[in-house]
């Protein structure tokens, strides 16, 4: 490319190339022209209410296909920030005039006086940085607002796990002579074997069971993950879950979950998260106890004895290797151990 230029002598024209450089410069001034032109020249954006802007980015997450579950957690923790502004801010009703000191303000306000952790902080912020990006996505607003507030650092959590004997005391501490109590033999037993989301292992149907070859298939649409996992069964487990199967059909036989409530409904999540509270305390177990420990457990053993971590990763239905990498926490004694075995001066020792 050359631009024409005329002598102050004479009228000839004479050709200076232009650089590479020189070209792209030129180019991304016209881009910027033509932005601000667009922007100035064209219809003026919508002014949403925030109540008006949370249902605009709800309805673009549904045709993303995000589950109900996701969605009702935008909506839920979004209005929790909305009624905050309308304490702090009542001048504040459109989604354009939040600004970045407002929303940071509100993270200190968990912090502070709700005294939430940085990881449950986290996860509300998350979602208001999700809302107004997709806001801004879609020009609905001009700036966002949340991409400049950081999401809290948080600390390495030790990785908490069950010992032998408490393990051991706490797949004693049901009553198998009563149904519920056994049902939730099952659930534990299930857990530890396959490493199972809470809510994917109440998902269960009987048709999800291939008992004769030792496996449950996941279908893709109750996998967190969105792809059909299958599920190894020891034997141990298979011969329970077979006993629970048995009794569903004496008791609902038309029922298709496989952990059935006491009138024969879907259990439910919530029901066996507070009844793993009871079985703690009767087997004396101090340390916290929740369904998320028991598919730790599954994965902190299993790597322990030598499972290898792509294989754990698609047991446990993660997406990045990253995070079953995570839960590989080997004890002070394993490291001593595994230390005295490959350290070189260890190996000289030996020799």
């Amino acid at each position: 490319m050359t631009r024409k230029i005329y002598s102050g002598r004479v009228n000839r024209v004479v050709s200076i190339p232009l650089k590479a450089c020189q070209i792209r410069r030129k180019r991304r001034l016209f881009r910027m022209v033509l932005k601000r032109v667009t922007y100035t020249s064209g219809p003026a954006r919508p002014s949403l209410k925030l109540s008006e802007a949370l249902e605009y980015v709800i309805s673009v997450k549904r045709a993303e296909n995000l589950r109900e579950r996701t969605l009702k957690d935008y909506r839920e923790y979004f209005e929790r920030f909305v009624d905050w502004l309308a304490e702090r801010y009542p001048d504040i009703t459109r989604a354009d005039q939040v600004g970045a000191k407002m929303i940071r303000g509100y993270v200190e306000y968990l912090r502070g006086e709700r005294s939430l952790s940085p990881y449950t902080v986290n996860v509300r912020l998350r979602i208001i940085k999700a809302v107004y990006n997709a806001l801004r996505k879609d020009d609905i607003i001009a700036k966002d607002p949340a991409r400049s507030v950081r999401l809290l650092r948080t600390d390495e959590k030790p990785v908490d796990n069950l010992t032998e004997d408490e393990l051991a005391a706490l797949l004693n501490a049901p009553d198998c002579r009563l149904y519920s109590q056994f049902r939730d033999k099952v659930a534990m037993f299930v857990a530890l074997d396959t490493g199972l989301r809470v809510r994917e292992l109440f998902s269960l149907e009987l048709d999800d069971l291939d008992l004769a070859s030792h496996s449950i298939t996941l279908p893709a649409k109750k996998s967190k993950s969105r792809k059909t996992r299958i599920l190894p069964l020891s034997t141990d487990t298979v011969r329970l879950v077979l006993e629970l199967i048995a009794e569903n059909k004496e008791q609902f036989p038309r029922a298709r979950h496989l952990f059935l409530s006491d009138n024969g409904n879907q259990y439910r999540a919530d029901s066996w998260r507070k009844r793993l509270h009871f079985y703690r305390d009767r087997a004396r177990i101090r340390k916290p106890l929740s369904p998320h420990l028991l598919r730790k457990h599954f994965l902190i053993t299993y790597l322990r004895n030598g499972g290898d971590l792509f294989t754990a990763q698609r047991i446990m239905g993660h997406a990045d290797l990253s995070t079953t990498r995570r839960y590989w926490d080997s004890t002070a004694d394993e490291m001593k151990e595994r230390h005295q075995r490959y350290s070189p001066i260890a190996r000289l020792r030996r020799k």
